[in-house]
């Protein structure tokens, strides 16, 4: 556990002896409930130090019921709280209790895990829970029954969220296995207000914007981050990540942030600013598994407390954060096919130290933008230079990919046909490896009257000393060639690696060795 000067927020982590699967916060922020399959406790926050307070997996007979996939805090009554079970269970408990065993009441009514509760913004009474069983039911918790069940037929409900009451005090949402975002009025449970196909797999996550009741988040399997304007009915913003999307949540007092967690490979939470979605604003990575809850402070931006599988519970601080962009290379250069470079650099305001006041005069008096106003108002600028140098220009290999004969015609003949080609492109050594290939692959001449011995291979050349250098290259391939074969089982050279030629270099290595042989 980490510690410090008491007056000063700071991180903090305590390690709860248990992974966890979810956490909740407390209405007045001072305490933080986390649950999981076998940790179950509340902890109070006191000069920057986690404290345990309860333990709620007490008892002679603990079963699944102890056990949590979701947890809830009720933000009205505030010793109320509910989990979710495995075996289909949703169980309220009641801090106030007198006894050691602080479960009030066990609602038995889905047939299959459940995923989500959710407590009612200013209802007491009311909790929704969405299950694998393809139901959300809406609780009374004072009359312990079920006031409502609203079906997504048989999809998987994975997340249910109630709209902030301020902005819909009837409406939630649901998300489902199939990939759709489904709105409800708690008032019309015969009919579904509102579908959006929002994702290509699984919509693990949802989050209702808390000052403007038309913009909704929402993530999934698909990675990627979606905020929907519920009244255009269309994604107006996205942010692709590096893995599923465990957990989405806004940034409270911030209208452009939003932070998430992955399902697998990332273990950090990041917070994207949705202007900027390429690269997070910040970045949190004290978690050593992946982490599986995030609650921010209510109504402060700079704090907010996460869960992880490692078992730990943390508070961050936003002055801790990590700056992904501060650390980016702020240049990049490449070149095309053609030899065109491209260079791009980062256009930093203020790098020259001038104003763009009027008459150039730097403004003392002037405000400094905050910094989430300086990650979005960043500028790049590119320059582009075209066949600056034919050194590194790559117009040869379009030609030659064009020009150049691969089959068709007989092997003599596309050899030829192909050191023309890079003749014509000044490529004088490749020619020359064409024409060796050429010799090497010579007109074989075979007797009407086989001879006892196998045919021979003569190079059609005019003159003696071109004859003698030639198989002087001959014999040397022929080494090459041969030992290649013996050791590797194949030919190396780059020249003999088509698959059409493999067969018929064999075969003439072979009769090489053979002419060899007789001759000697």
């Amino acid at each position: 556990m980490k510690t410090g000067q008491p007056d000063l927020l700071q991180t903090v982590s305590c390690h709860t002896e248990g992974a966890i699967n979810a956490l909740a916060l407390s209405k007045d922020g001072s305490h933080v409930v986390v649950a999981g399959r076998n940790v179950f406790k509340i902890y109070s926050i006191e000069d920057n130090q986690f404290y345990e307070r309860n333990n709620l997996r007490v008892g002679r007979h603990l079963n699944l019921n102890f056990s949590a996939s979701d947890v809830s805090w009720n933000q009205v009554e505030d010793h109320m709280l509910a989990s979710a079970a495995t075996n289909g269970a949703v169980v309220i408990w009641d801090l106030n209790r007198l006894s050691k065993s602080k479960q009030e009441h066990v609602f038995q009514e889905h047939r299959r895990t459940v995923n989500r509760v959710n407590f009612h913004e200013t209802e007491a009474n009311l909790l929704i829970s969405g299950s694998q069983d393809g139901s959300m039911k809406l609780f009374d918790v004072r009359r312990r029954a079920v006031s409502t069940t609203f079906s997504s037929g048989s999809t998987s409900i994975r997340d249910v969220q109630f709209c902030p009451a301020n902005l819909g005090y009837f409406n939630f949402g649901a998300a489902d296995e199939s990939g759709n975002v489904q709105l409800w009025d708690m008032r019309r449970p015969d009919k579904v207000e509102k579908q959006l196909t929002a994702h290509s797999g699984p919509v693990f996550t949802i989050d209702w914007h808390p000052d403007d009741k038309n913009w909704l988040g929402t993530a999934g399997r698909d990675k990627m981050i979606k905020v929907w304007d519920l009244q255009k009915e269309k994604v107006i913003h996205l942010v692709q990540t590096i893995a599923s999307v465990a957990q989405i949540r806004w940034r409270p007092s911030r209208r452009f942030h939003i932070a998430s967690c992955s399902l697998l490979v990332d273990f950090s939470i990041n917070v994207w600013d949705i202007r900027r979605p390429y690269i997070p604003f910040a970045a949190f990575e004290e978690h050593k598994d992946v982490a599986t809850g995030i609650v921010w402070k209510k109504d402060d931006p700079h704090v907010f407390f996460s869960s992880g599988k490692d078992g730990f519970l943390y508070q961050h601080i936003f002055h801790d954060a990590k700056r992904p962009a501060d650390h980016t290379i702020p240049a990049g250069i490449d070149m095309s096919i053609m030899g065109d470079i491209a260079f791009a650099y980062s256009d930093k305001p203020g790098i020259t130290g001038k104003s763009k006041s009027s008459g150039g005069r730097m403004s003392l008096f002037r405000k400094a933008p905050d910094r989430s106003m300086q990650f979005t108002q960043v500028n790049s600028l590119m320059h582009m230079f075209s066949q600056w140098d034919e050194s590194v220009s790559m117009e040869w290999f379009v030609t030659s990919a064009k020009e150049y004969l691969l089959k068709g015609r007989p092997v003599q003949e596309l050899c030829e046909h192909n050191a023309t080609v890079a003749e014509k492109l000044n490529r004088y050594q490749v020619a020359q490896s064409w024409r060796l290939l050429q010799n090497l692959f010579g007109t074989t001449v075979t007797s009407a009257h086989p001879p006892l011995h196998q045919p021979r291979t003569v190079s059609m050349v005019s003159t003696i000393s071109e004859r003698q250098e030639t198989e002087r290259e001959v014999e040397h391939m022929y080494i090459f060639t041969r030992n290649c074969i013996q050791v590797h089982g194949r030919v190396q050279d780059s020249a003999f690696q088509t698959p059409s030629l493999m067969a018929f270099n064999r075969r003439k290595v072979d009769e090489l060795f053979l002419v060899k042989q007789s001759a000697d």
